[in-house]
């Protein structure tokens, strides 16, 4: 599988292959191509399982920078930088434990369920509920309290999103 060589490739730690080189490949996928508005959703989640992979065998810094240019991802003003950064934040979150990002992870998550944009908020939802699979005692209970307390159907309709994943 391709997820099964990057991560070989990203541990191997080849000075021909260095980790941002081949990230940065990767990420070229999800870029515009030929005048196109935007990456389709499933090329988003391939590209976002290609990037887990690579952070899964990163080097912790790697891994950790990747993840904090991805979080500020989530609060660009460019919604094909939102939408790579919260499919590739749930992705890795999905496989790695991100609870050391949560005091400024979990905000950045929910504040996208106030997007104006359908997409942005479903990969939100989707993002926040994958990292919580990586480390349901971290982010369960705060999604769980959040469902409870939110504030109108659409975010509580987006938490329960969250939580199907």
């Amino acid at each position: 599988r391709m997820e099964d060589l990057l991560r070989a490739v990203a541990a191997r730690k080849a000075a021909s292959l260095p980790f941002q080189s081949v990230l940065q490949q990767v990420l070229a996928v999800a870029q515009k191509a030929d005048g196109a508005a935007s990456a389709g959703k499933h090329t988003l989640e391939s590209v976002a399982l290609c990037v887990a992979a690579l952070c899964e065998g990163a080097t912790d810094d790697e891994s950790r920078g990747t993840v904090e240019e991805f979080m500020r991802g989530v609060s660009s003003a460019d919604q094909s930088t939102q939408l790579l950064s919260l499919y590739c934040l749930g992705q890795i979150g999905r496989q790695t434990d991100l609870a050391h990002h949560k005091p400024a992870l979990l905000p950045a998550l929910t504040a996208t369920f106030d997007s104006p944009s359908e997409e942005v908020r479903t990969a939100g939802a989707f993002a926040l509920g994958a990292i919580a699979s990586g480390n349901v005692s971290a982010y369960l209970p705060e999604i769980v309290s959040r469902v409870g307390d939110a504030g109108h159907a659409a975010q509580h309709y987006l938490l329960l999103q969250a939580l199907k994943e």
